[in-house]
Order: C-alpha cells, then structure tokens, then sequence
C-alpha cells in the first residue's frame, strides 16, 4: 500500500513539475507577445498611422503561405 502511494506521489509531482514547465514556456511567449505589441504600438505612433492601417501595411508586408500541393 506504501509503495503504491509514494508511486502515485511520483507520479503527481512529475506531473506538476511538467506542468510548471509549460506555464513557464507559456509566459515567456506572452511577454514576447506583450513586447511585440508595443514595439508595435511605438512604431505606429512614430510614422503617425491610425492603428487599422498600420496593422493593414503589417499584414500586407507578410510573407505568402507557401503554396499547396
């Protein structure tokens, strides 16, 4: 009974180990988000666009998905 328990405690703690891993991974995307935003927001102010068409010459100066096969 002891051994099946300190079984299932490895278990749950490899699982919050791993799931401290993805939440780190996580935030660190969302703060390279959040700072891409502002650069983003910066950059618009700078040249003085309203905020739909910098993000219309955004979305125009992305590279084409490639084509289907």
């Amino acid at each position: 009974m002891a051994q099946e328990q300190d079984s299932t405690l490895e278990t749950l703690y490899a699982g919050m180990a791993e799931s401290a891993q993805i939440i780190g991974q996580m935030k660190n995307e969302l703060d390279l988000y959040d700072g891409s935003i502002k650069e983003f927001a910066q950059a618009r102010r700078a040249f003085g666009l309203s905020a739909p068409t910098a993000f219309a010459a955004l979305v125009a100066a992305l590279p084409a998905p490639p084509a289907e096969d």
